[in-house]
């Protein structure tokens, strides 16, 4: 992906990405992915990862992003039990 940001719609402000199979498989980076997210991170684009997984928790996760070679916030990963309690809290 040589430029993931010209391909994108006019007017996109953020990106969600799935991390298992989309960015890591078994661990290791899909290739070209951390270049892409850096990329569009450096063009201003908001990006969030989702997880599904509830085996790790986000620190984990982002550990697991960053020896892969991503660069990086724990606070960009976005799992099952955060979202919940998220939830919970809104909701009171």
């Amino acid at each position: 992906m040589s430029d993931p940001v010209g391909a994108l719609a006019p007017g996109t402000r953020g990106l969600l990405f799935d991390v298992d199979g989309t960015l890591l498989a078994d661990d290791r980076a899909v290739p070209g992915a951390p270049g892409a997210l850096a990329r569009l991170a450096a063009a201003g684009l908001r990006v969030r990862l989702l997880t599904n997984t509830s085996r790790r928790g986000r620190a984990d996760v982002g550990a697991a992003l960053r020896a892969a070679g991503f660069d990086l916030a724990d606070d960009l990963v976005l799992t099952p039990a955060l979202l919940a309690r998220r939830l919970l809290l809104e909701q009171g």
